[in-house]
């Protein structure tokens, strides 16, 4: 049964889900969820014993930037994994090297989501964290996803290395290889750059192979996200086509 409370003064500190459907994929994938705020005259089907609280619309807004729709779940924040229960996963990693834009964060957690890839690195400092608008963006992506908040990329991609993965950036340099000829497997890292400077020279060096997506217009670039939906679909495609030969 569902309980409701009157409305109280609330804080903005807390990580908000925001959206009807993203709140009820959450709920059915089981995802720690505190409690749902939703604007007057707003309603959930739900079975569960979530509070709720009703609040009008300008008290709505105080709780999140982001477009909520009359519907905001407080969540726990994420319970963040090492990078030695990644590890022991054996399954490709996703490292992101100081994003900027949480637009484009939401994004890649989607594409990753959509094609099956759970393990997500980035920084701890001087990136972009996980906030109402990364999980807006991720239009419910970050389900079921794994995350690691690295004190240093070059670190944690020599701990990855040491256990086996191969590490593989997205760059354009004399030794990178056209995308179609990187040999991916599950033990793959794949690094993606930063939106205006790309990856980190320390990074590039910690790398096994450099690739990148080929163009035949003239445009010689894609953004973080749209570049990472082609590659995880590549990455994926790899993986299973060696699953099926191994049968």
């Amino acid at each position: 049964m569902i309980s409701l409370i009157k409305a109280k003064k609330v804080t903005n500190n807390k990580l908000f889900l925001t959206g009807k459907n993203s709140i009820y994929e959450a709920i059915k994938f089981n995802f720690k969820i505190e409690k749902i705020y939703l604007e007057k005259g707003k309603k959930l089907e739900l079975e569960t014993d979530i509070k709720i609280t009703y609040l009008d619309k300008y008290e709505m807004n105080k709780l999140t930037k982001t477009n909520h729709q009359g519907y905001i779940a407080q969540i726990s924040d994420f319970n963040y994994l090492t990078i030695e229960e990644l590890i022991k996963t054996q399954e490709p990693i996703i490292v992101l090297d100081h994003l900027e834009d949480p637009q484009n964060f939401g994004a890649i957690i989607r594409s990753a989501n959509s094609f099956g890839i759970k393990n997500m690195v980035f920084a701890k400092e001087r990136s972009v964290q996980i906030t109402d608008a990364v999980l807006k963006a991720s239009s419910g992506g970050f389900i079921n996803m794994k995350f690691h908040k690295a004190s240093s990329l070059t670190t944690t991609i020599q701990k990855l290395k040491k256990a086996g993965y191969w590490v593989y950036a997205s760059h354009l340099s004399e030794k990178t290889v056209d995308l179609k000829s990187v040999d991916f497997d599950n033990k793959s890292v794949v690094i993606i750059g930063n939106e205006h400077k790309g990856v980190n020279n320390s990074l590039i060096k910690e790398s096994d192979l450099l690739f990148k997506i080929p163009s035949f217009g003239t445009v010689q670039s894609l953004n973080a996200s749209a570049a990472s939906a082609i590659i995880f679909y590549d990455l994926k495609l790899k993986i299973e086509a060696k699953r099926l030969i191994l049968k």
